[in-house]
């Protein structure tokens, strides 16, 4: 049986994991400005709202790669792939067939 960590050892790894978020996001390497992301933010929840699934799909991933931080992102990358699922399953009416695989195959682009 493992023994729970003392309480030293899971503050340790708090604070370990604090530093971890205090780390530069790749968007801060890059320079990208707080605008720069809110209008990319802006133009992926359109490309959602209107029914783009995979190019709400596509500028969400960009949005979680270069802040992984960033709860929304993450959410709407969520949003958009579960979209695009729904439509593979119930429009194309493909459930757990080789087409189904293939059509889904588009979200690791």
């Amino acid at each position: 049986m493992n023994k729970p960590p003392s309480q030293a050892q899971a503050a340790a790894e708090i604070d370990a994991w604090m530093a971890t978020l205090q780390q530069p996001v790749l968007r801060d390497l890059k320079g990208i400005t707080d605008e720069e992301m809110e209008a990319l933010y802006a133009l992926a929840y359109h490309h959602y709202q209107a029914g783009h699934r995979q190019e709400a799909l596509q500028r969400f991933k960009l949005l979680v790669t270069l802040d992984p931080l960033e709860q929304r992102f993450w959410l709407g990358l969520g949003g958009a792939a579960q979209r695009l699922y729904a439509v593979v399953y119930y429009e194309h009416k493909v459930y757990n067939s080789r087409k189904a695989r293939w059509l889904l195959a588009g979200l690791g682009k």
